[in-house]
């Protein structure tokens, strides 16, 4: 046999176990909310409230107990502009996650208009959709409203259908509720919003402990099932912007 086709058959026999370890333990997608019930100021500290998120040790250490992590993230609105999006970024190190922070700090607000769940969560599970194989995939959504789209549009029905997709794509979406204009919010994520195995809700009272509230939020649902059954998560207090306390409550 020749040299040529003995090279080709290593090719073809390598190329499957280098796809395969090429494959992320988790698929991460950020979903944030633009609506216009989030002023300038709330959104950043949504952005960086992830970006703090993710240079945290509790968090970094909790994606090192993951494996190997993509991560991407959207913001979304209600449709009429389209979510902006931050690609796939490989978590392999402390170091990809400050990268990271600094892209999630930088992160561009859409033109804000009525909130459109549905259309975030969906524009979320394309990204996950798009990035083939991954050992788990989650949605980690994060908002101050539900659904404010008018019946007579027919995407409300948008919501349902991306649950269905999350389900048939063995996605786990979970949320987290700000709760400072609606107290129930938490409740409605329950009801209308998060699936998958283990998925669930945590909330904060006010923008202002968005930071801890979403490294605990992250801590808890990065980590491995079987290591988060048992993980106390942040003390409280640790990630506290501005050294004020805005205790977050979860459920």
């Amino acid at each position: 046999m020749s040299r040529l086709p003995l090279l080709l058959l290593s090719f073809l026999l390598a190329t499957p176990a280098a796809r395969a370890s090429d494959c992320p333990d988790l698929a991460l997608v950020l979903a944030l909310d633009s609506s216009l019930s989030i002023d300038g100021t709330e959104f950043t500290l949504q952005t960086e409230g992830y970006a703090e998120a993710f240079r945290s040790p509790a968090v970094q250490a909790a994606l090192a107990a993951a494996g190997t992590v993509d991560v991407a993230a959207v913001v979304w609105s209600d449709g009429a502009a389209p979510p902006a999006r931050l690609d796939w970024q490989r978590i392999a190190a402390p170091e990809d996650a400050r990268r990271l922070a600094v892209r999630l700090a930088a992160l561009e607000r859409v033109a804000p208009g009525r909130t459109g769940v549905g259309g975030g969560l969906a524009a979320a599970l394309k990204m996950l959709a798009g990035h083939g194989c991954a050992g788990r995939r989650l949605v980690n959504l994060s908002g101050d409203g539900r659904e404010t789209l008018a019946p007579r549009t027919g995407i409300r029905g948008q919501l349902m259908r991306a649950r269905a997709e999350a389900e048939a794509l063995g996605a786990t979406v979970n949320a987290l509720a700000v709760t400072d204009e609606e107290a129930d919010l938490a409740d409605w994520f329950r009801s209308h919003v998060i699936v998958g195995p283990g998925a669930f809700v945590m909330e904060t009272r006010e923008f202002q402990g968005f930071a801890e509230a979403v490294a605990r939020k992250l801590v808890r649902e990065i980590a491995p099932p079987a290591l988060a059954a048992g993980r106390p998560g942040l003390p409280p207090h640790r990630l506290n912007p501005g050294g004020r306390n805005h205790p977050a409550r979860h459920s």
